[in-house]
């Protein structure tokens, strides 16, 4: 019987761990995530910025392309 229980305590004891473990990974994950949006947002802007400026130059090209 103890030995069953000690070996219940040691199962539980690791999946305590793992679980902090895990939800310290999740924290981790969420932050990358959140930074990987604000940079695709970013690049986004700079994409519609080129876009227009491009325009603007095809604007002045003198005839038809």
């Amino acid at each position: 019987m103890d030995n069953e229980l000690n070996a219940l305590e040691e199962k539980l004891t690791r999946f305590i761990q793992l679980h902090m473990q895990l939800k310290a990974e999740n924290v981790e994950l969420g932050r990358e995530l959140e930074a990987s949006r604000e940079e695709c947002r970013l690049l986004s802007e700079k994409i519609d910025l080129t876009k227009a400026q491009l325009e603007k130059l095809i604007e002045k090209i003198p005839g038809e392309l």
